[in-house]
């Protein structure tokens, strides 16, 4: 990885230690004040550090860019996942969550479906983030401009 950022700057105190990567980093940048186009394309792939406590971190990998394409505002093209709430526990708990869901037998399923709604978490769809970030644009541009 040419390029690695985490979410906030106090991961480089001690605490955090136990959660980064032995290796020596090649560069270390706090996503909060980084732009995806200082990374990309400059490198072709990156990791990213988020929620020390649950342990995500994300490879990233640049397939392919448009240079006749050009757009001012953030683009959702494609996607696939479900991405997981917040504090489910990192990757464990998060097939714990899922599993839970899957099963309306579950003795938990219920108490699960009320956190998840809590968390406004839901399956992704491709249609519905695409609307979120239109919202998101006019909520944006309406701050903006009044």
């Amino acid at each position: 990885m040419e390029e690695l950022w985490g979410e906030e700057p106090s991961y480089h105190e001690a605490k955090y230690e136990q959660y980064m990567p032995v290796e020596p980093l090649p560069e270390v940048r706090v996503a909060s004040e980084t732009e995806l186009g200082d990374v990309f394309p400059k490198a072709r792939a990156a990791r990213y550090y988020y929620d020390y406590g649950d342990d995500w971190i994300h490879d990233i990998k640049l397939l392919r860019t448009y240079r006749s394409v050009h757009v001012a505002d953030p683009q959702l093209w494609d996607g696939a996942g479900d991405a997981p709430p917040e504090d489910v526990g990192g990757v464990y708990g998060f097939e714990r969550f899922l599993d839970t869901l899957g099963n309306p037998e579950d003795e938990e399923h219920d108490g699960m479906v009320e956190w998840a709604e809590d968390q406004m978490w839901d399956r992704f769809t491709l249609n519905r983030h695409r609307e979120r970030l239109f919202r998101w644009h006019k909520h944006r541009d309406m701050m903006l401009h009044g």
